[in-house]
């Protein structure tokens, strides 16, 4: 009977365990912005202009041994994509990341892959799209290895499609998950 109940209660914390883990308590955010709401008049000895990537955040695992995985996520919301004479232009969202965002958030790919760390370093021009781009612009098409045109503000830049991630589950559907 002890052994009996001494499984059951390991079950339980294991289940309990994942599913605060499914909510994200076993992850942090970190978001930094800029000083937008300090006025003139205000007296600082620094103005915070953002993290950078290899100064403040890279070598927070050695700090912290506990960090599995460490991502940026740098994001815009005045972009647009397009591919083949079609173009969305409206919710798009730009999202940058590495290699480790998709072990950290767990997000399905419908088909492709995820990038790399070698896609990373090199700042190859890669790109993963939602399943609402997918199905807009990719009508009768496979997105994966096509050429999309990208333009965030008024700079534009080609990437290579190498996946598609599943359409995403949100309670906030206004953020439009899926594009």
């Amino acid at each position: 009977a002890t052994l009996a109940m001494t499984t059951i209660g390991l079950h339980v914390r294991d289940s309990i365990k994942a599913s605060y883990a499914e909510l994200g308590v076993n992850t942090i955010a970190i978001n930094g912005y800029r000083n937008w709401q300090q006025k003139a008049t205000d007296s600082t000895g620094l103005v915070f202009n953002g993290f950078s990537w290899s100064k403040d955040l890279k070598n927070l695992s050695t700090i912290f041994p506990e960090i599995q995985a460490i991502s940026p996520v740098i994001m815009t919301w005045r972009s647009s994509i397009s591919f083949g004479g079609r173009q969305i232009d409206t919710d798009v969202r730009l999202v940058g990341v590495n290699d480790q965002i998709f072990g950290i958030t767990e997000k399905p790919f419908l088909y492709g892959r995820p990038l790399t760390a070698m896609e990373v370093d090199d700042k190859a021009r890669v790109c993963i799209i939602g399943n609402e781009i997918a199905q807009q612009l990719f009508r009768n098409t496979l997105a994966i290895g096509q050429i999309a045109s990208v333009t965030v503000f008024n700079n534009q830049f080609s990437c290579k499609i190498i996946g598609v991630l599943d359409r995403q589950k949100s309670a906030d559907e206004w953020r439009k998950p899926d594009l």
